[in-house]
């Protein structure tokens, strides 16, 4: 894992949710990290993408670390998916072990995204993919 995600730098503005942690790098990109297990249903959704919307007024591409998640349930995947909600202008969910992949086609498969996104095993990758959407 690079400088990334598992440890925002000192300087970085980190929202804790009940279900991830957020902050904007300084390269402009968002970065949500799940908890360890967690669960996100319909309530956690709407706490993670106002927490998104309160720190940043337009929309900003972002990197999804689903590598520890538990659980997405549909209503939240639906949630996460209109562009009204989520605050985001691209998502790249970073993915490593079978559930993650399986949450992650979750997302880019079975819901209907609004925003482009793609799963990377990669977070260098990632980074250089949404460095695209930066305005």
């Amino acid at each position: 894992m690079s400088e990334s995600s598992c440890s925002p730098p000192p300087e970085a503005e980190v929202v804790t949710t009940g279900t991830a942690k957020l902050w904007i790098g300084e390269d402009g990109i968002l970065r949500v990290i799940c908890l360890p297990g967690s669960v996100h249903g319909l309530a956690q959704a709407k706490e993670n993408c106002a927490s998104i919307r309160h720190k940043h007024a337009k929309k900003i591409p972002a990197l999804i670390d689903l590598r520890r998640i538990s659980v997405v349930t549909r209503e939240a995947r639906e949630f996460f998916g209109s562009p009204d909600n989520n605050g985001i202008s691209a998502a790249a969910l970073l993915v490593q072990s079978p559930l993650s992949r399986v949450i992650g086609n979750f997302f880019t498969g079975l819901s209907k995204m609004a925003v482009q996104h793609r799963l990377f095993t990669s977070e260098s990758e990632a980074i250089g993919w949404l460095r695209g959407f930066l305005e």
